[in-house]
């Protein structure tokens, strides 16, 4: 069997996540494939991962997808650049320190 594939998925677009949602669930169809998903935000979708969020629907979806083995990382600098703190991030977001892209 071929080895499994590690998929990442950056957005940077807050009106874009059901767009990456859709990507996500047709992956999932295929899981036998795939050995973890990340996504890394940067940018305004940053905006959406905030505990403040009244997107419930969204919520539901990344945890949703926490139990399925995609992890969610916030980019350091976005977060800088946007002044958000880790106390003001859904619990499903880690903070890449090291930036987005790394």
């Amino acid at each position: 069997m071929a080895d499994k594939n590690k998929i990442v998925f950056l957005i940077s677009d807050e009106n874009k996540w059901d767009h990456l949602m859709m990507n996500i669930k047709h992956i999932n169809q295929h899981m036998e494939l795939v050995d973890r998903i990340a996504i890394v935000t940067v940018d305004t979708a940053i905006l959406s991962c905030l505990k403040g969020t009244i997107f419930d629907d969204f919520k539901n979806q990344i945890s949703k997808l926490c139990a399925i083995n995609v992890d969610f990382f916030l980019c350091i600098n976005t977060c800088i650049k946007f002044g958000i703190t880790k106390d003001l991030i859904l619990s499903e977001f880690t903070i890449a320190e090291e930036g987005g892209l790394l």
